[in-house]
């Protein structure tokens, strides 16, 4: 058993050290850089993707604090991605203050971390694996079918996948539609 444990964390370190995307650093509001992607074998990194002045990311805001305090307590790695390409570490640490979320926010300036899972509006919640996997990949719940609806949740999207991927299960319903504001484009879109 911990041969087999053993040579499966080697087989990740090795498919994720061709991999450019674990060794980038971005600014955080935790000051300095963070590499959100650099990951222990067996851990998950929880990504949350969001605008400031998004109305539905900003309505998202209790919940997200709710998941990060209740999954970070479990040993997922938790990050708010700033996708404005314009974004301050001072205009990001103004955001989860007045929101109080409590995990790191890192700025997606040249949108690698957008790219990374296909992320086209917020909020969109990815979780990753140590094999730099993104086995879900959407909304964070259904409060939002549509845009200009807004309902009471009916299904925690986010919290069943992160529930199935702690179990060490497969994730149920691995892709949802996400509804919110537009990715905006970064000056490498635009060329």
């Amino acid at each position: 058993m911990a041969i087999t444990t053993l040579l499966a964390a080697l087989l990740a370190t090795q498919a994720n050290a061709a991999n450019p995307i674990q060794r980038m650093a971005f600014p955080s509001t935790e000051g300095g850089k963070a590499f959100p992607l650099q990951m222990k074998p067996g851990e998950k990194t929880l990504l949350i993707y969001v605008l400031a002045d998004c109305p539905i990311a900003r309505k998202f805001s209790p919940e997200i604090n709710r998941i990060v305090t209740e999954y970070a307590a479990k040993g997922v790695d938790c990050y708010l991605v700033q996708v404005d390409p314009s974004a301050t570490v001072a205009r990001a640490q103004a955001h989860l203050k007045e929101f109080g979320i409590k995990c790191p926010e890192v700025l997606d300036r040249r949108h690698d971390l957008v790219s990374f899972a296909g992320v086209k509006t917020v909020p969109t919640a990815a979780v990753v694996d140590d094999r730099l996997r993104v086995i879900y990949k959407g909304r964070i719940d259904d409060r939002f079918p549509a845009l200009g609806v807004q309902r009471a949740p009916r299904r925690r999207d986010l919290r069943i996948a992160l529930d199935e991927a702690l179990a060490g299960k497969p994730i149920s319903v691995a892709r949802t539609q996400a509804v919110g504001c537009m990715v905006p484009m970064t000056r490498r879109m635009e060329e």
